[in-house]
């Protein structure tokens, strides 16, 4: 199991980029989470969903002594899903099926900052 987590991280990686530019369908913006003025649309949860995850595979990675990347693990994952929280997005500009959202961008950048909380928090309680 150890060996295959950074395997699995990068086939996420790679999957994530994927995800961004092929057409796939759904009525997600459609959907709401929340109540009265706190709805949220379901896509914004599932953008913060998709990059929380990788930090999670990360957490799963120290525990099992699986080191993602050489040095500076925690930067260098931030680093990664921070660009890939904007790249994904803009990568939608050249497509002809997928669109540009700055509030998906956002909702990505949303899940990059509550990753590195809980990241923070799992390494240090």
């Amino acid at each position: 199991m150890k060996k295959h987590i950074p395997q699995l991280f990068w086939i996420y990686v790679i999957s994530v980029i994927l995800q961004s530019v092929l057409p796939i369908g759904g009525n997600f913006d459609k959907i709401k989470i929340g109540l009265g003025p706190v709805a949220l649309r379901m896509d914004y949860f599932l953008h913060a969903c998709m990059f929380l995850f990788f930090f999670l595979i990360y957490i799963v990675a120290v525990w099992f002594n699986a080191p993602l990347f050489k040095l500076n693990a925690r930067r260098n994952l931030f680093l990664l899903t921070f660009s890939l929280a904007i790249i994904t997005e803009c990568l939608q500009l050249l497509t002809p099926y997928r669109s540009f959202y700055l509030l998906d961008m956002v909702s990505n950048m949303a899940g990059v900052g509550i990753g590195m909380i809980v990241s923070i928090r799992a390494s240090t309680g």
